[in-house]
Order: C-alpha cells, then structure tokens, then sequence
C-alpha cells in the first residue's frame, strides 16, 4: 500500500524523513527510507510514533548497508532501545537478499511451520547500486535498476527465546539458499529436460514404443508451465567387485540437488545396500515413474516435492542409472483434465474401455446439506460414476475432505460450491475415480470451530471425528 494515497500519510512521511535525516546526510538513507515507506501500510505508521518508525528505519537501513555481494542476511531477534534504538512488541525477522522469485512465500512458510503467527508484513524492493566492496552507495526506483534487492520484515507479535530465534535465523537461511539453488538453475533445469527425453528414448531397448512417446510427452507437457523446478541428479549403476553399486553422476546435479555431497550415495553403495523399494525401482516397472517424495520443499509452497524419474537404459535392455526430478506441479498442472494430461490419459482411457463407459456421458452430481451433532450446517459435492444413477447403488465411496478452521459456526455453514459448476477432472483431485465406478464425496465441509476464548484446535479431534460421522450418515 502506498502511504501517500492520503494527505495524513504524506504528513507522516515527511515527519519520518525529517527525524530521520536530522543528524545525518541525505544521501542513501533518504532514499532507502522513501523507497521502504511507500510498502509501509498507513495503518501501520499510525500504530507508532514518528521517533519509533525512524529508528526502525534506520536499523534495517544499517542492517541492509552490511550485506556484501550476493551474500543474503538474516536475523530475527527482539528490538531494545540500546540496539536497535526501538522497542517492539515481540520478535522480529529481517531479510536483504537480491530480487528473485519464491522469496517472501518461502520466508513466511518457514515461519509458519515453526509456529509462529505474522502480524505484519513490510516488502520494499529497492534498485540499489554498490560499491566494489559492497557498500550501498545509492537507492534508485526498482524499475530499469541495474541491480535490484528485496527487504523483508516481519512482526511476529510474540517474544521467542533464544533457541527459537537462532532456529528460526537457521530455517529461513537453509529456504533462502534452496530458493537461491531452485532460481539460479531454474534454465539449466529446464534445458536437462531434453536430456531427459534422450535419456527416454534410449528406453526403446526395454519398452514398448507407446511407453516411450508417452513419457517423452509427459515431459515435453511439464515444460508447458506446469512444473516449478526445483532439483535435478543423475544417479548410475558400475559394476563392483560382488556387484553393482550405486552412486551420483558426479557433477550431474542441479538447484536444490546441486551438492553431490548432501546424497547418500555420493560414494557408490552396493544395491543390495539400499533400501527395497528403491531397488525394485531399478530392477522393474515403468519407464517414466511420478511420484511423491518423502520430503517437504521449502521453496515456493510447504508440501510433498513431486518427483519426475527416468530409468537410464543401456543398449542391452538393463537398466544402467536414472535421471531425477523433482518439484512442484503448479496451479495450472492441478487444473488440467486428466485427458489432456500425458500417462494420465491413457490409464483414463484405459479404465473407460474396461468400464464399456461412454465417452461424455452424463455424470450425477448433487450439492447436499447436512448438520453436524452440534447444529453446525454442513455440505459436500456428491458424483456418482458416468451414466450411474442413485438407484443403482450402492457404490464403493471417496470421500476427499480437509478440515479448516473457524472462529464462528455462522462462518462455517455458509454454502459453498454451485450444483451448476461444469465438472473438470483435473491431476490433482478424486474424480478421474469416477470412471472406475466409485462415487465420491468431494469436499465434505469439516470445520473446526472456535468461538469466544476458545481456539479451533481445543476439539479439533472431536470436532474432525463428528464431521466425518454425519457424512458417512447422510
């Protein structure tokens, strides 16, 4: 928001200024300090005396002249009047990096998963411009800047103590350098996918040419803006001595798998060594494999990485290393239908024919209404299998639910969702299970509620438990 939109915002901005740079030249802080109000709601700058609003200026403006290169800082700490010349409510995290994508939702989800709630958020980006040794000489308009910086700052509202705070500094840097791998190698990423492709055609000696043109039009398809990338190795199994052995392809790594080092097989590992299933991932199975990993991405947005493998066959037909990918499917990807989305189409196509199902055919689909035991209003978006009816029942059911929270059941029971909603089968939903026959309850309201000094999470299982109960009952 700028805070010049009114005439008292522009009063509280030249008060700042002026306090600011009484005792000191104009030169960067001036600037840095018109750049850094214009992000700064009115609201905020109301909340705090003009002295307050100066001195924390003045300490981020200190706190961004020390960053060096492209070297990002981090601190989150407590403002005391001795050190930082202001006094907060509660602790406080900073951030000075360059400009690249993912920063702020990759600081504030790290932030969140340690627990800790946002009061307010303040981002400038700053055109800056620095000496040879790093010293900031000049803050020039972002737009056409040689050089562009990104300054964050964040209230939490709440104090941490000391252990928190050093964890909290340690799980923002270790987000901030994935952000900074993931963005740095964001083209190389893209281009290894033609890599991938060659390595997919290569499965010609084991596959059967539909597998082959399906899995390169899968990857051909995630290029399409449907994939944030995030990490890609190439893993190769040598002979040994008794047997083969796995290991990295040295120097093959890219984004957040760039360090050969952070593998566990940076040095060849017998395969009877490594875990079962990824070993029957290189005895057998598909040539192209999609799939979840076991680990949280802390770039972007706070979920299960998707992983993208290609078995690397040799000329002989056995299987000789993999190609590895692994990110996000964005929005788009999660939008799509299942028939426009390579090997998806073909199992869709596949449970049809099986099915006898006609293409088109009519799909039921109801908005029901229920209650919960406490009086709570409730609903869910009811399909039954193409061409099925209520009376051809029973069907086996999906229900697809997550539960959100309230602070009043008035919020909770207000209608969602249209009975007149055309109907999109996308990657990421439970309706491609339609064409197997299942019905399927999608998103049945589960709220946890709390009202007055009561917060959601106090019953969140028995309210969880009782959501599900009058779902399965109506």
């Amino acid at each position: 928001m700028n805070t010049r939109g009114s005439a008292e915002g522009t009063r509280l901005v030249d008060e700042i200024v002026t306090r600011l740079t009484a005792a000191a030249p104009a030169g960067p802080l001036e600037d840095f300090a018109h750049a850094y109000l214009r992000r700064v709601p009115e609201e905020y700058l109301t909340r705090h005396t003009a002295e307050w609003m100066a001195a924390h200026i003045r300490s981020i403006y200190e706190f961004v002249g020390r960053r060096r290169g492209d070297e990002i800082e981090v601190r989150a700490f407590h403002p005391t009047p001795d050190d930082h010349g202001y006094d907060g409510r509660g602790a406080v995290l900073e951030v000075a990096a360059p400009d690249m994508a993912f920063l702020v939702d990759s600081v504030t989800n790290e932030i969140e998963a340690q627990g800790h709630p946002i009061n307010a958020v303040i981002h400038p980006v700053m055109g800056v411009v620095r000496d040879e040794s790093g010293r900031l000489v000049e803050v020039v308009p972002a737009r056409g800047a040689p050089a562009r910086e990104s300054i964050q700052h964040y209230d939490l509202g709440h104090h941490l103590d000391p252990n928190d705070l050093e964890e909290l500094t340690f799980g923002v840097r270790r987000a901030l350098r994935d952000v900074g791998r993931a963005v740095g190698d964001f083209e190389q990423m893209q281009g290894v996918m033609y890599r991938m492709m060659k390595i997919a055609r290569a499965g010609a000696a084991r596959y059967e040419p539909a597998d082959v043109e399906e899995a390169i039009a899968f990857l051909e398809w995630l290029l399409d803006d449907n994939f944030v990338f995030l990490g890609y190795r190439e893993y190769q199994l040598t002979p040994g001595e008794d047997e083969l052995m796995l290991s990295v392809v040295p120097d093959s790594g890219l984004g957040i798998l760039r360090a050969d080092g952070d593998s566990a097989y940076a040095t060849p590992v017998p395969f009877s060594q490594i875990p079962e299933a990824l070993r029957e991932r290189y005895e057998s199975g598909s040539l192209l494999v999609v799939t979840k990993t076991n680990a949280t991405a802390r770039v972007h947005r706070r979920a299960k990485m998707d992983y993208i493998g290609v078995r690397h066959i040799g000329p002989d037909g056995a299987v000789v290393g993999e190609a590895r990918l692994i990110g996000l499917f964005t929005s788009k990807a999660y939008m799509a239908t299942a028939d426009s989305i390579p090997l998806l189409r073909r199992k869709l196509k596949a449970i049809i024919e099986a099915e006898d199902l006609i293409e088109g055919s009519h799909v039921y689909k109801e908005v029901v209404r229920y209650q919960r035991e406490d009086g709570t209003e409730l609903q869910a978006t009811l399909y039954l299998p193409p061409g099925r009816s209520l009376e051809d029942g029973p069907f086996p059911m999906l229900m697809w639910a997550y539960p959100r929270e309230y602070k009043n059941a008035a919020a909770a029971g207000q209608m969602r969702g249209s009975p007149y909603r055309f109907n999109g089968i996308g990657y990421g939903g439970p309706l491609p299970l339609l064409a197997a026959g299942f019905a399927v309850l999608d998103g049945p309201t589960m709220p946890i509620v709390g009202e007055g000094d009561e917060e959601p999470n106090d019953r969140y299982v028995e309210q969880l438990v009782s959501s599900a109960a009058a779902a399965v009952h109506e």
